[in-house]
């Protein structure tokens, strides 16, 4: 009964901003120095703007997208639109057993009335399985894994209000036996199956849950981590209340 249970709160000032980076989820712990798990909503101090909608898409089959120059911009020929959130295994009948890599763009206006004292990110509810952000032609974060959120600051990348930004993601859904859930050239729930994995679903690649634009304060709580102890309890005697 002897507990002492301590709250630390992770506080962030306008100063001490770093370069624009992935924000790991919780689930790769060993990156986990900021979280995006949790959804944002609008506030007095707050504001989400939805990025969904039609957004241009290409298929990397020849995975050469780098070389082309595709993260400043997608070129006009063989592009389509595409939806987003949705997987490109469902929207596109050419590409349902494709897992990548490809490439995704869209244009991204700077909101109004925009301070030094906030801060702007994007946040990613679910791409599988791997994507790469690039804004304005800068690499701006990358993440791994596609089952849950993620958040890139942009801050230092935006543009003023009243100038596009160029939003641009390379996703690849290939799997790797170091993926989770493992997959790539080994394992298969029946004879012939594709892709050969041990799992029984299908790895629908692409942007799958929404994207949004958020601006809040440079100032703020970035996380909560509570650490619990017991304490001078005779030895070999625990008990929880």
């Amino acid at each position: 009964k002897y507990s002492v249970s301590t709250a630390v709160a992770i506080a962030r000032s306008p100063r001490s901003l770093p370069p624009p980076r992935a924000t790991p989820s919780l689930a790769r712990g060993h990156m986990a120095d900021t979280w995006g798990t949790l959804r944002p909503s609008d506030s007095a101090h707050r504001r989400c703007t939805q990025l969904d909608g039609l957004w241009a898409f290409i298929a990397d089959h020849k995975d050469d997208g780098h070389a082309s120059g595709f993260c400043s911009g997608l070129p006009e020929s063989g592009r389509t639109p595409i939806a987003v959130p949705a997987s490109w295994n469902e929207q596109l009948p050419e590409l349902d057993s494709f897992l990548g890599p490809a490439w995704y763009e869209r244009t991204v206006w700077a909101p109004l009335g925009l301070t030094p004292r906030q801060r702007v990110c994007l946040r990613f509810g679910s791409v599988n399985y791997s994507c790469e952000v690039y804004f304005n032609g800068e690499r701006a974060g990358a993440h791994e894994g596609g089952h849950l959120p993620f958040e890139v600051d942009v801050t230092c990348l935006l543009r003023s209000s009243g100038e596009p930004n160029l939003l641009v993601l390379r996703v690849d859904g290939r799997l790797e036996p170091t993926h989770v859930p493992p997959g790539g050239g080994w394992g298969a729930m029946a004879p012939g199956c594709f892709p050969r994995a041990s799992f029984d679903f299908y790895p629908f690649c692409g942007v799958q849950r929404s994207v949004q634009l958020c601006v809040r304060p440079a100032s703020g709580l970035e996380g909560l981590k509570v650490e619990t102890r017991l304490e001078d309890l005779p030895a070999g005697a625990a008990s929880a209340a």
